[in-house]
């Protein structure tokens, strides 16, 4: 290809992301799909782990993990619906009935792929905004004019090589067969189908470093800690930490879906801290987020009943007192918060225990008492006898002009944008009007101006 000719296709790949509505904070679905893309290497070996190895399959998962912000990217209100269990629960017993209890066949297999899909959005949207995101705007504080949901993926592009393309291919008519019995209003498959193209365009473009990189110094510069600690494994709500959680929550789907299920066992997946943790902060008024216990739940449960159950206590009994929180104050969640009221006790041991009799809203009721302890960071005085207690703190940030000068430059042959081989209440992906096409003028001039300096 000429290079006049790559030039023209490349400012048409730009042209083609003004074009496109609401884009801004539906990027943050590239977010999406790659901790489902992670969450596999979580996986037992197994039944469940061998679906991953069929391409078809892989389509079908990446799909779903779009799914959701595909309906703001359609303008519909069927893309929030889509982030919360009430879908859910409707698409698990529509895929038991039609397809139950074997599953053997390859539309069984794609519908689950979907499901599981958009089970990763959902429990991860309630995780990542109150723990990483929520962390990140306490110390970097949000931008009105720069969205932390799209820019989020600027960070993983560049810095992370984080490449891949979805094609839209979704059960079209089965999807809007189930949400329209679930949410009551008719969505339409057409309707549907028009999200996931967009949504399959904003991963074309998203993947292009070309097009991330003049954004991924905006990034740096409005959100350094988020930069610092997104594809952090040890921190809370990074990409790698909740693939290990939606591994876990794919693993109970799983058994629900074949009537395997346990609502003892199955019942709590995941703790932040983990059972036995050490050097847990003392004070959310020094950690903000951070000093949140999290419990991640296997079911989706009803925050009007389940909300308070949960009781934390030191370890000679004495009571704790708490609020407890689910995301966006919702009230059908999988993820519940518990903040301590005053601080806690220097290097002492705290149990958080989940009561027996705790109901699901698939109409399970736990049995059995789940609990887990951990123990709070020494007093500064006494650190010479304790694990130093290191707190997520914001780490070098990129300059421009340093090894990422030409991050947001079209190449001399840049060609069309290529991403090679794929590696009831208000969500965290909800869309805003600045998120349209004129937000993204700015970007599309930026680009342009490069593009005119380098002929």
């Amino acid at each position: 290809m000429s290079s006049s000719s790559s030039r023209l296709a490349w400012l048409g790949a730009v042209l083609s992301l003004l074009a496109l509505p609401s884009i801004g904070e539906a990027n943050g679905l590239y977010s999406h799909v790659h901790m489902s893309q992670l969450a596999v290497a979580h996986l037992p070996a197994g039944e469940l782990r061998d679906l991953f190895d069929d391409p078809a399959f892989v389509i079908a998962y990446e799909n779903g993990s779009m799914l959701p912000d595909s309906g703001y990217a359609a303008g519909d209100p069927y893309g929030e619906f889509a982030h919360w269990s009430e879908f859910r629960l409707a698409y698990i017993q529509y895929i038991k009935d039609n397809y139950g209890p074997d599953f053997d066949s390859a539309e069984a297999r794609r519908h689950i792929g979907v499901l599981l899909g958009a089970a990763s959005h959902g429990i991860s949207d309630q995780s990542y905004d109150t723990t990483l995101l929520a962390r990140a705007l306490e110390i970097d504080e949000e931008d009105p004019e720069l969205s932390p949901d799209q820019y989020a993926d600027y960070f993983i592009v560049i810095d992370d090589d984080v490449v891949f393309t979805v094609d839209a291919d979704a059960p079209y008519a089965t999807l809007s067969e189930v949400m329209t019995a679930a949410s009551g209003r008719e969505v339409a498959a057409d309707t549907i189908m028009e999200g996931m193209d967009q949504a399959a365009r904003v991963t074309r473009l998203q993947s292009d470093s070309a097009l991330a990189g003049s954004l991924y110094w905006r990034a740096w510069e409005a959100y350094p800690f988020l930069g610092t600690h997104v594809y952090n494994e040890a921190a809370p709500g990074s990409l790698p930490y909740m693939s290990e959680v939606i591994a876990k929550h794919w693993q109970v789907l799983w058994r629900r879906l074949h009537d395997t299920d346990d609502p003892d066992t199955d019942l709590v997946i995941h703790t932040v801290p983990e059972d036995g943790g050490v050097n847990f902060p003392v004070s959310v008024e020094e950690a903000g987020a951070y000093g949140r216990v999290g419990i991640w739940f296997g079911y989706p449960f009803d925050r009007d009943i389940v909300g308070e159950m949960p009781t934390m206590r030191s370890a000679d009994g004495t009571p704790v007192a708490v609020t407890h929180h689910a995301a966006y104050d919702g009230r059908f969640r999988s993820f519940l918060q518990l903040e301590p009221t005053a601080p806690l006790a220097f290097d002492t041991e705290y149990i958080v225990e989940v009561p027996a009799g705790v109901p699901t809203l698939d109409g399970r009721t736990s049995t059995e008492a789940y609990s887990f302890s951990f123990r709070t960071q020494c007093a500064p005085s006494d650190l010479d006898a304790c694990p130093p207690y290191e707190p997520f703190v914001t780490g070098e940030v990129p300059v421009r002009g340093g090894s990422r000068t030409d991050a947001g430059a079209p190449p001399e042959d840049a060609g069309q944008p290529d991403a090679g081989a794929p590696t009831e209440d208000s969500g965290g992906c909800s869309l805003s009007p600045r998120a349209g096409g004129f937000a993204a003028l700015p970007l599309g001039l930026a680009l342009l101006l490069i593009w005119r300096r380098r002929r």
